[in-house]
């Protein structure tokens, strides 16, 4: 759908690829898609991602005369460009996310309890499983106190270093 409303230039673009990301991904996470064909459009959304936001691509700076397709007729000569820093306002990107459940609108410990990815690897539902989480946040050095809190009013190097935690235990 997303490559015929592109070839119509219908609406706009970076909001018709986030409908298109949300689909897939939804379709995939309910089972209605199979892990090879959400690989096959991932990649394909991600590779329009990349061409509609070209920040993605130099680190957050892109030349004027690229994005106007402008050559200066510089036969060879150096040109100098001018390079502009893009808004990320709008902006549609990749990243790897949290296997939690909601986790931006309630709290750590709340997202990861009711996780279906966390309950089946820890098994929560015994209590030797609750026991190992428990004692997986103490390890990590996360407080009970503040797993407790909504996640986005967590200490900022509590949620900076989260993944970096959850790869070592």
């Amino acid at each position: 759908a997303y490559e015929l409303a592109r070839k119509f230039r219908y609406k706009e673009q970076g909001e018709l690829l986030w409908l298109a990301c949300v689909g897939v991904t939804d379709a995939y996470i309910h089972a209605r898609l199979e892990k090879c064909d959400w690989a096959t459009l991932s990649k394909t959304l991600m590779d329009y991602c990349t061409g509609l936001f070209p920040k993605d691509r130099n680190h957050g700076k892109v030349n004027a005369e690229d994005l106007l397709g402008k050559d200066n007729g510089s036969n060879g000569a150096q040109q100098i460009k001018t390079e502009i820093q893009l808004s990320d306002n709008g902006r549609v990107f990749s990243e790897q996310d949290y296997r939690f459940f909601l986790l931006r609108h309630s709290s750590l410990l709340d997202s990861m309890l009711y996780s279906d990815y966390v309950y089946s690897k820890l098994r929560i539902n015994t209590k030797k499983g609750e026991q190992k989480f428990m004692e997986m946040l103490a390890k990590m050095g996360y407080p009970l106190d503040e797993c407790r809190q909504p996640f986005c009013f967590m200490k900022a190097n509590l949620r900076r270093y989260l993944n970096d935690k959850l790869e070592n235990y």
